[in-house]
């Protein structure tokens, strides 16, 4: 079954008019585009609403980045009122009160005594994180600490030293040649565990690929880049926050810096204000971004400890950290994120996170009994399955495209990551929408062995 199928003569007429434009679309396949893709003209609250006035439940929050939503009035009249301010100004030798305001915000909410260099995207804060540990290092004289260690199947951006430390096969394979890939080890993996442990007899034994990884080169690594407690593009592979601990602790005992890759964690979405509280660690390195400006402008933060800033000084020699970014704490931005971090500091707020994640629990313990559904696993608001591939099932699309299919047609956007479904929806999405999506899932998962075949 193609989306086109059902398309009226209006509609495809815009598919017409598509194949002459000139937008590329990311991690978005000719074909797909060639069929023509839903032309999105406006959203409120957690819907968008396409050109016919169709209304899509976004349940992966516009890739994980509107975690409160579309329109709400807090960010976008503060948006409205920096535009009449001051629209950018840079950040090398100079300063705005919105920059210094927001990164004193972002030093309090994880522990005191940061810095923070701004970017616009969640690949240039890895990419600067990287950079911060390499030179850290050469400037206390310990330049043979540069490589990094990190998860196979990690993900922390598209740039090429991003793509160094999370490097997927199926995306990158055409870089290979031009990259320094960082060793990695296999990451935990809950929901299929190779010790076949159940959460309540688990000793993180798959922590001794890593402790081994660490312990053979800690001369020569300069940081361990983790995405804390769940691989997001990884197929939202969860790992207990035990794992997180033991390699903080490993990481300081062996001078190895620990990044921590919250651009998709952060912010509640864990249900907890960041995945590595769930911790109780202090990372010398936190990368943020996406639902930082609730997802309405592009902006990402490097955040540092004091300890690492104060070893880029110019005293003689000169070690200043000469990177930035042309849009790097462009105000409009941080006023739009100071407006989300308002939000995000109420007890409301936290309290319709904490109801939301246990409906989402609740509903995917439903599902789990769904025999064309396996490996279920959820953390604060995100719900993750694995579709089973059923006998005799044939086409060329899979069941959980087959799925995605149909929950659009029912007005729900979720994007699978292979046999992967999942939901992350605005955090403040309220309790009868999620429901409803879960009824809505069921009701699909009824239909035709999967959903209607192709």
């Amino acid at each position: 079954m193609k989306l086109s199928d059902k398309r009226e003569p209006e509609q495809r007429k815009m598919v017409e008019q598509h194949n002459k434009t000139s937008i590329w679309h990311p991690y978005t396949k000719h074909s797909e585009a060639d069929l023509g893709l839903p032309n999105i003209l406006r959203a409120d609250g957690v819907y968008l609403y396409d050109a016919f006035g169709q209304r899509y439940f976004d349940a992966v929050s516009s890739w994980w980045a509107c975690a409160l939503g579309h329109g709400v009035t807090e960010i976008v009249d503060a948006i409205k009122r920096q535009t009449e301010i001051l629209q950018h100004s840079i950040l090398g030798n100079l300063t705005h009160p919105e920059a210094e305001e927001l990164a004193t915000e972002l030093s309090d909410l994880t522990g005191g005594n940061k810095r923070v260099l701004f970017a616009s995207d969640g690949s240039s804060a890895i990419e600067a994180a990287l950079k911060i540990a390499l030179q850290f290092w050469s400037n206390n004289g310990k330049s043979a600490k540069k490589q990094f260690l990190s998860f196979k199947n990690a993900y922390h951006g598209d740039t090429l030293g991003s793509i160094s430390v999370g490097f997927l096969e199926e995306f990158h394979r055409h870089y290979g040649s031009v990259l320094k890939t960082a060793k990695a080890v296999n990451p935990p993996a809950c929901h299929k565990c190779p010790f076949n442990k159940r959460p309540e007899s688990c000793d993180t034994e798959c922590f001794a690929e890593m402790l081994q990884a660490i312990e053979t080169d800690a001369d020569a690594i300069a940081a361990v880049v983790v995405e804390p407690l769940c691989q997001g593009s990884a197929g939202m592979n969860i790992y207990p926050a035990k794992y997180l601990k033991k390699l903080a602790d490993t990481c300081a005992s062996n001078e190895i810096l620990l990044i921590v890759d919250e651009i998709a964690m952060g912010f509640w979405r864990t249900g907890k204000k960041f995945a590595y509280d769930h911790a109780a660690i202090n990372p010398d390195i936190i990368c943020v971004g996406k639902a930082l400006s609730g997802g309405y402008l592009p902006l990402s933060g490097t955040i540092v400890t004091n300890n690492i800033y104060e070893a880029f000084s110019d005293t003689s020699p000169d070690r200043s950290f000469y990177h930035g970014h042309t849009f790097a704490g462009n105000p409009i931005a941080c006023a739009a994120a100071l407006a989300a971090l308002k939000i995000y500091a109420t007890d409301a707020f936290k309290n319709q996170v904490r109801l939301n994640s246990e409906i989402m629990a609740t509903r995917l313990e439903q599902l789990s009994r769904n025999p064309k559904v396996k490996f279920t696993r959820n953390l604060g608001m995100i719900a993750a399955w694995n579709m089973a591939n059923p006998a005799g099932l044939t086409g060329l699309i899979s069941p959980a495209q087959r799925v995605r299919v149909a929950l659009f047609e029912r007005g729900v956007l979720v994007r699978p990551l292979g046999d992967v479904l999942y939901l992350m929806p605005p955090l403040n999405s309220p309790a009868s929408v999620l429901e409803e999506t879960f009824d809505k899932l069921e009701e699909v998962l009824k239909v035709n062995g999967v959903c209607p075949k192709s």
